[in-house]
């Protein structure tokens, strides 16, 4: 076969039938050899093909390869890595290679690739295996990698947007979880550990979250769960915590769900803190009813002297009723 050869193979694809031949032409057709179909397999693949033999001499390679390499594929074959690429990076793969031959495993490594003037810069998911004959002879290395330079570049939105979205959530105070039914798996996000008092990296479970809740809050919690499982229905209410070091926390809870062919799969849920509302909350209802029921009178005036309002106290002490009193000026 021509893969032992230090001479290119012509890869061609088979010949097209003309739209003017009939069905009795086509049957009458030569069919592909081994080496048509091997050089149209590898020149219309999406991946990156190469063969070099046991030397490290490449026999082949498809269009793909050439491109990656910023040569046409004559200068590519019949030449070794050492022709190709610097030497510390020719040394490294011919290493590999020799391994791969000695070993008959194949080898995965991540490759990088730029262009002559140092731009364009491609990453390489690049798989190496043995070519054997049937008694375990190596006869050279096959290569298959695929560009995923892309790929990377979305992974790294990806990540830049989770970092993102951390820091709001985080400076939001809100955390976010999901329930998957199918697979009986519960995910949350980081604020969402933190919220409840557990440690960042803690693994976490519905169960382990809700003992955090008020026994009370705990149920409503079960109920509104499983309401949304059998229903789709939505639930949004508040929790009281209790934390692990003895904190108390006051959490808005808010789910909904997501169906498929009529059945909840999902449950997306959010955990807001809103302890610091409820602490005001509690300071207001208190300062007002210190205002009502202090023996002290007590009237409120604006920036122009006029009465906004007065309080029992001030009522009583001048016999006066409070709508006489508003919208006067003592």
């Amino acid at each position: 076969m021509y893969m032992r050869h230090s001479t290119a193979p012509t890869i061609t694809a088979p010949p097209e039938a003309s739209p003017q031949r009939g069905m009795g032409n086509l049957e009458q057709r030569r069919p592909p050899t081994d080496a048509e179909l091997f050089n149209a397999l590898i020149e219309n693949s999406p991946d990156i093909i190469w063969i070099k033999d046991t030397q490290g001499i490449y026999l082949a390679c498809n269009r793909i390869a050439a491109s990656l390499l910023g040569q046409p594929k004559e200068n590519i074959i019949g030449k070794s890595d050492a022709d190709l690429f610097p030497p510390e990076v020719a040394e490294q793969r011919r290493a590999i290679d020799r391994i791969v031959l000695e070993t008959g495993q194949c080898h995965a490594e991540e490759q990088s690739h730029s262009a002559e003037d140092g731009n364009a810069r491609r990453i390489v998911d690049m798989m190496k295996c043995a070519l054997l004959r049937e008694d375990g002879t190596a006869i050279g290395v096959l290569g298959i990698g695929r560009d995923v330079m892309e790929r990377r570049r979305q992974e790294k939105r990806f990540r830049e947007r989770e970092e993102l979205l951390e820091l709001v959530c985080g400076l939001a105070k809100v955390g976010g979880w999901e329930l998957d039914l199918l697979s009986d798996m519960f995910s949350w996000t980081t604020e969402q550990a933190r919220l409840f008092g557990f440690a960042a990296d803690e693994t976490l479970t519905l169960e382990k979250c809700l003992s955090m809740c008020d026994p009370a809050d705990r149920e409503r919690i079960r109920t509104g769960l499983a309401r949304t499982m059998e229903t789709g229905a939505s639930s949004d209410f508040e929790v009281r915590l209790n934390l692990p070091d003895g904190a108390h926390r006051w959490v808005r809870k808010h789910w909904r769900a997501t169906l498929a062919d009529g059945e909840v799969t999902r449950i997306l849920g959010m955990a807001q803190d809103v302890t610091e509302r409820h602490e005001l909350d509690e300071s207001v209802r208190l300062a007002d009813l210190l205002y009502r029921t202090t023996p002290d009178a007590i009237l409120i005036i604006d920036d122009r002297d006029v009465v906004m309002d007065a309080n029992p106290a001030f009522l009583r002490l001048l016999g006066y009723s409070l709508e006489n009193v508003v919208g006067t000026q003592p």
